[in-house]
């Protein structure tokens, strides 16, 4: 099988790299090897003759800056899909588009959320990232949240590393408590997309962590893990740590795909383990 999968420096094209499957030729590509904005490459570009699938893992991601950067994330987002959608007609292709817990927004059910469940976001990031979703036509998208690697990724920031390194120059830290998702390990999610790559089952699909927590249960957990006083991580509300971007209240998604649980992959990521 021939796939292709652009972002291919970002955090889950390099867990992919991780687990490639040995039957798979795969073409990674970044965005000097290829501009997803750019309808004409996308179209012509020879990298993507005669594949079987494409992974678009490439996203515009700061949330707080595409507040005020609303074309240049619609170009990345909303548009692109539509252009690789487009070159997976053309090869009888299918496309697999990563999308996000901000597609939904405020006032949503506090239970885990389906497919089903009505969007509404209320982001620049969220309404790009769903427009993404409609132009990715008869794509297979999956819908993941609050996504890691740690130590196992330590080129790439996010949440967990960002909390290893802060407890080694801060006394306490304050963390929000009232926000409430889904841990997913990159690693884990990436094992999931291979599946995905092999089934193309089409529709939305969700794919998280097992289990829930907030990201102050999360920054605790992470001080555990490393055996530093989780004590030292104070609990704020959203509103005493004011964003560019509103935060969704609720990213709870109800997955489709079973990945371990998450205080269990935490684990793995903290001691760099597949």
């Amino acid at each position: 099988m021939k796939v292709a999968i652009t972002g291919a420096g970002g955090q889950l094209a390099s867990a992919m790299r991780l687990n490639t499957p040995a039957s798979m030729e795969v073409i990674w590509l970044d965005q000097a090897a290829l501009d997803i904005t750019d309808a004409a490459a996308v179209a012509s570009t020879p990298a993507l003759n005669s594949i079987d699938v494409l992974v678009n893992t490439a996203a515009y991601t700061a949330v707080d800056a595409a507040e005020d950067d609303a074309a240049a994330a619609q170009r990345v987002n909303g548009d692109a899909p539509g252009y690789l959608a487009a070159r997976c007609r053309a090869e009888g292709a299918h496309l697999v588009q990563l999308s996000t817990d901000y597609v939904f927004g405020p006032g949503v059910p506090h239970r885990p959320l389906t497919p089903a469940d009505a969007t509404a976001p209320d982001t620049v990031y969220g309404r790009t990232k769903l427009h993404g979703e409609q132009q990715a036509g008869e794509a297979t998208i999956l819908r993941t949240a609050w996504v890691y690697s740690a130590n196992t990724l330590p080129g790439h920031r996010d949440f967990v590393s960002t909390m290893l390194r802060l407890e080694q120059s801060h006394e306490t830290l304050t963390v929000v408590d009232d926000q409430h998702g889904c841990p997913t390990y990159a690693v884990d999610l990436a094992a999931a997309v291979w599946e995905v790559v092999v089934a193309q089952p089409g529709g939305i699909h969700h794919v998280v962590g097992a289990g829930q927590t907030t990201w102050f249960g999360l920054a605790r957990a992470v001080f555990e893990e490393i055996g530093a006083d989780p004590e030292r991580v104070k609990p704020v509300s959203s509103a005493q740590y004011p964003a560019r971007a509103p935060r969704p209240e609720w990213s709870v998604l109800e997955s489709d795909y079973h990945l371990p649980e998450w205080r269990s992959a935490l684990h793995r990521a903290v001691a760099a383990k597949l």
